[in-house]
């Protein structure tokens, strides 16, 4: 139960840390539009957002964050539809996309040593942690790495 107190704290806390580092640009919106915006905040809207390629509009992040959301409600009803018609799910060993997406989402914003070195440890440690069965492991890997990385990053000086 502990487990997962703390990581749905965590979970939750980077929408947070997310909408903290969007304030800036969705200040002048709405409070309404705000809200949508925030509706639509998930881990692939941040990604583009933060990857610089395009001025951050309303009608870019609500557009970008509406296409994210209902693609992923047509997939999802797509899935339940098609796990009905296939007799033994797990032997097609699709968890492995759940990590292909993170991936994804993570080694493009990967722009410095630091990070690159938060990344790997978070890796390393997450593999051990859950060899040795200890619960929790991807999320105290995730912490720890964050704390190295924000470390080594003031040490080798590619932190701002």
């Amino acid at each position: 139960v502990i487990t997962i107190i703390v990581s749905v704290f965590f979970i939750t806390s980077q929408h947070l840390l997310y909408g903290l580092t969007l304030r800036p640009h969705v200040r002048p919106f709405s409070p309404l539009q705000r809200a949508g915006i925030g509706f639509l905040l998930t881990d692939e809207l941040f990604a583009v957002s933060v990857a610089g390629r395009q001025r951050l509009s309303f009608a870019y992040l609500f557009g970008a964050g509406l296409s994210f959301y209902l693609v992923w409600v047509l997939v999802s009803i797509l899935g339940i539809v098609l796990a009905h018609s296939i007799s033994d799910l797990s032997r097609l060993r699709l968890d492995f996309s759940v990590v292909a997406t993170l991936l994804a989402i993570v080694v493009p914003l990967i722009k410095s040593k630091s990070a690159l070195a938060g990344a790997l440890f978070s890796f390393v440690v997450t593999i051990i942690l859950t060899r040795a069965g200890i619960q929790g492991s991807a999320v105290i890997a995730g912490v720890s790495a964050m704390l190295l990385a924000v470390l080594l990053g003031r040490k080798w000086g590619d932190v701002k």
